[in-house]
């Protein structure tokens, strides 16, 4: 392991306070208990119609209203919609943000639908990054 893999923790008083191979700082960083919404589309219910899309924009709404809130959201395939330009649940989505609420937005299903350059929040991501997040929530709930 080289030395650009530490992460090196200094004190304001410029003490050393601790040394730690990097991929456990990252891993320490997600939250134990943390909680993930995998969204694979961007409707609830099995047909894209005015009903499902009503209901999505309904759950963030409630999710960005609620105390508790999950650690990610997850966003792939169809589920890009939902950050892009124009979406309904945009404003809840932000809402979540700023309450410290991550958002990653699968960079594959972007470039698939054309929208990347439409993304209005969030952070692109790639497999590697979902999956870990996916292996280390608590519990993850899929819509």
């Amino acid at each position: 392991m080289n030395i650009d893999s530490f992460y090196i923790e200094i004190l304001k008083d410029n003490s050393f306070l601790q040394q730690t191979a990097f991929e456990e700082k990252v891993l320490s960083d997600i939250k134990i208990e943390s909680s993930c919404i995998l969204v694979t589309k961007n409707y609830i219910g099995d047909e894209d119609g005015t009903l499902g899309q009503l209901l999505m924009k309904s759950f963030f709404y409630v999710m960005s209203e609620k105390e508790t809130k999950p650690s990610d959201i997850i966003l792939i395939n169809r589920g890009v919609f939902l950050a892009a330009e124009g979406s309904p649940v945009l404003n809840a989505l932000h809402e979540l943000d700023r309450n410290g609420v991550s958002i990653m937005c699968c960079g594959t299903s972007l470039n698939h639908f054309k929208v990347r350059e439409e993304l209005n929040l969030g952070f692109v991501s790639n497999m590697y990054d979902i999956v870990e997040v996916l292996l280390h929530a608590k519990k993850v709930i899929t819509l």
